[in-house]
């Protein structure tokens, strides 16, 4: 339910709202999520979460690992208390692991204090490569990072001269955003391989026709135009095969490079 609801906010509100752009919009959304938990007020708790999502994403002031962990705490509550322990679970790991000294803040009952509890035995998250900004750097839960947590949600966020250009709260498994960066290596590799590919399969073609023009041609029955089309056909794959081998290389070559610099 919760993964639902922060991906429906996320899709819906592309714009800040008020408030949202403030350089402390995180930490006041998390205390108006504290307060409605202590109130046990599930529709006040539904909105903080809202709002939660809206400052993440427009915050211009980096959070803090602290920030980052209360984020998941409270999101990882109100799946709970939404009646969803798995993701609840997930949240918990993920708050704990950005910061194993935080608590759950609140004694609302035995389930959910043994969730908690639960999550802070969890092992080091497996982590997956980020794409380098082509500007600035990447912060994950707050800190600067080349990888992510693959299996846990994370907060994103894109820095430029320390301050927040975009933010993401990520759900585990989904795709990363899409900021200008460097493709990581198994990109670079695949697209290389795509256009080496299209060249060898045109170079086959070609050499496929020159040996059907070969054998066309020493046919004493066959039109000489048949044997002139073969010919252009066959002339027109080799230079295309030619070409694409070229593009291919600058390509590849081009794509080694930006990732070095």
């Amino acid at each position: 339910m919760v993964w639902l609801m922060l991906w429906l906010v996320g899709a819906a509100q592309a714009a800040c709202p008020l408030g949202s752009q403030l350089d402390d919009a995180v930490p006041r959304a998390v205390r108006a999520a504290d307060s409605a938990i202590e109130a046990l007020d599930t529709d006040a708790l539904t909105a903080a979460i809202a709002s939660v999502d809206a400052a993440v994403r427009c915050q211009p002031k980096a959070l803090t690992p602290a920030d980052a962990a209360a984020v998941h705490r409270v999101t990882g509550i109100a799946a709970f208390v939404s009646g969803d322990e798995t993701a609840a679970s997930t949240w918990f790991a993920a708050a704990r692991s950005v910061d194993p000294a935080s608590t759950l803040g609140h004694d609302i009952g035995g389930p959910i204090n043994a969730a908690w509890d639960r999550a802070g035995a969890s092992s080091a998250p497996a982590q997956r490569p980020l794409r380098a900004p082509l500007e600035g750097e990447l912060l994950v839960d707050g800190t600067p990072q080349e990888q992510a947590p693959a299996y846990l949600p994370f907060v994103l966020q894109r820095s430029v001269d320390d301050r927040i250009h975009a933010g993401w709260l990520q759900l585990p498994g989904a795709p990363l955003p899409d900021y200008p960066g460097r493709p990581l290596p198994n990109e670079r590799a695949r697209n290389y391989g795509i256009a080496a590919g299209s060249s060898a399969a045109l170079a086959a073609l070609a050499l496929t026709g020159a040996a059907a023009t070969r054998r066309r041609f020493n046919d004493p029955a066959a039109p000489y135009s048949e044997v002139e089309g073969l010919i252009r056909t066959n002339h027109a794959l080799g230079v295309t095969g030619a070409s694409l081998v070229v593009v291919g290389l600058g390509f590849g070559t081009a794509a080694f490079v930006q990732a070095d610099h």
